[in-house]
């Protein structure tokens, strides 16, 4: 079982059309992208899910 500590302030992030899933830490996507800080960020459905699903960034772009 992975300690909830280590968990803590994971994001979920989903992409492309199979919805490839990338567990990424919160404080790092939101330092780096005004997309995700504001995705994540106040009474959205992405920050109250700690899930976000960009429609336009396909897997092989990603550098996670």
């Amino acid at each position: 079982m992975i300690s909830s500590a280590i968990t803590q302030g994971v994001v979920t992030v989903k992409v492309g059309p199979d919805s490839i899933k990338y567990n990424v830490h919160k404080a790092m996507l939101v330092h780096h992208s005004e997309y995700f800080k504001k995705a994540l960020n106040g009474s959205w459905k992405e920050a109250e899910e700690n899930m976000v699903t960009p429609a336009d960034i396909e897997p092989k772009a990603c550098k996670f």
